[in-house]
């Protein structure tokens, strides 16, 4: 029997991301997918991926690329208080 870890972690999207995820959108197929991916992880274990500094993290998917999924990374912010993971910006 698998188990399913439920969400812990509210996401918000800065702005920026959001553009700039569109714009990745515009370029490859299946974007949509590996954004449901890092938001499902993120909702769940934040804290899995490189600490940078303070509350900010990097989460890079460099095993995921191929020519419909791009390396991205992306950087986030984890405020403990409110239970809530800012994506604040996406690179390719």
């Amino acid at each position: 029997m698998k188990h399913h870890h439920k969400p812990q972690y509210l996401i918000n999207k800065t702005e920026k991301f959001i553009r700039k995820s569109q714009e990745l959108k515009g370029r490859y197929n299946r974007v949509f997918e590996l954004l449901q991916s890092i938001d499902w992880h993120l909702e769940r274990k934040p804290h899995h991926f490189n600490n940078v500094a303070g509350d900010y993290y990097l989460l890079k998917t460099g095993q995921l690329s191929n020519p419909e999924f791009p390396q991205v990374n992306v950087v986030y912010m984890i405020n403990e208080e409110h239970s809530t993971v800012i994506l604040l910006d996406i690179e390719n």
